[in-house]
């Protein structure tokens, strides 16, 4: 039997972590359980005060290491530091609540040792996203392949747990920008593409996406906000000039509606209606570009989680 320990790994899974010791576990299977053997995984815990630590500590496999970086310093911060620490030729990033199929990083790293284009750095697969409170799948399958820039800009987006990439490709662009709390995935992908760095995918649902709540949205509008006015900043311009001032309008007003929807799903958590429906109203600003996120806020309002999950997943509202 190959001693793994003794090689180099081919890849390294980076698993950046915060407070999330009630599911790592099934994470840190998904990864271990790969038919791919020749990896490392490095699991950044960004400030955890739960039991991550002792968590990761009882895993009985040399191919885990563990960074505690001590304070919590944002998912940018932490998956660089893995990047920087991995002594692997790919980099797989993984989120500490999403899993794999076992054979994905065997099907990525074929289809990129393979490539005979030195431009091909990144491999990404489909996916499933899973409900939690109906249990069920939805299959996400939308690919673009090779030069994706323009569909970068025009909105599509690969999860970063589903990609496959060069660490040398990764650290010219400088990695992940760590003042952005969002919009970290997009925009690094923006910046590979933009590099002349093309694209691979493995048409096959490899990555299963947890969803925790029917309606999905982003429990720190601000943060989300922030992260909207930095990307524009960065790249709204572009958009404008390579595809359209209609398609720019577009996509700001979806994404400035979110945030909104956002706001409106966070003050009804917190039990503050009027807050919340004046939310809702400051959505209609978007029209029409906000018609479809009304409709879903309006419903998840009436119908609550579970019935509005159950509703998204026979499509008669699209969930995500």
């Amino acid at each position: 039997m190959v001693n793994l320990t003794a090689l180099t790994p081919d890849i390294s899974v980076v698993i950046p972590t915060y407070n999330r010791a009630d599911i790592l576990s099934r994470t840190i299977d998904s990864v271990l359980q790969q038919t791919y053997r020749n990896l490392e995984l490095i699991i950044v815990d960004d400030g955890s005060t739960d039991g991550t630590a002792a968590l990761v500590s009882a895993i009985d496999d040399a191919r885990v290491r563990f960074m505690p970086l001590g304070k919590n310093r944002g998912g940018g911060y932490a998956r660089n530091q893995g990047i920087k620490a991995a002594a692997g030729k790919y980099i797989a990033l993984l989120d500490s609540d999403d899993e794999w199929l076992p054979n994905k990083l065997e099907l990525q790293i074929a289809l990129l040792d393979s490539a005979t284009d030195p431009k091909v750095v990144a491999a990404y697969c489909t996916y499933y996203e899973r409900h939690e409170l109906t249990k069920r799948d939805v299959f996400i399958g939308t690919t673009h392949a090779g030069d994706i820039f323009d569909r970068l800009l025009a909105g599509w987006c690969p999860p970063s747990s589903a990609v496959l990439t060069h660490r040398e490709a990764l650290l010219e662009v400088d990695g992940f920008d760590e003042n952005l709390p969002s919009f970290q995935d997009f925009d690094l992908w923006l910046r590979l593409a933009q590099a002349g760095y093309r694209f691979v995918v493995v048409d096959q649902p490899m990555l299963i996406k947890h969803v925790h709540s029917g309606l999905q949205v982003s429990t720190n509008p601000a943060a989300k906000l922030k992260g909207f006015e930095i990307f524009e900043q960065r790249w709204g311009q572009t958009i404008k000039q390579r595809l359209s001032v209609q398609t720019y309008e577009r996509w700001a007003a979806q994404h400035l509606a979110y945030v909104q929807l956002s706001q409106f799903r966070v003050a009804l958590a917190k039990g503050k209606i009027l807050a919340a429906w004046k939310f809702f109203i400051g959505m209609t600003q978007y029209l029409p570009h906000s018609r479809k996120l009304m409709i879903k806020g309006f419903l998840f309002a009436i119908l609550g989680s579970k019935r509005y999950a159950k509703l998204a997943e026979s499509n008669a509202v699209k969930g995500s």
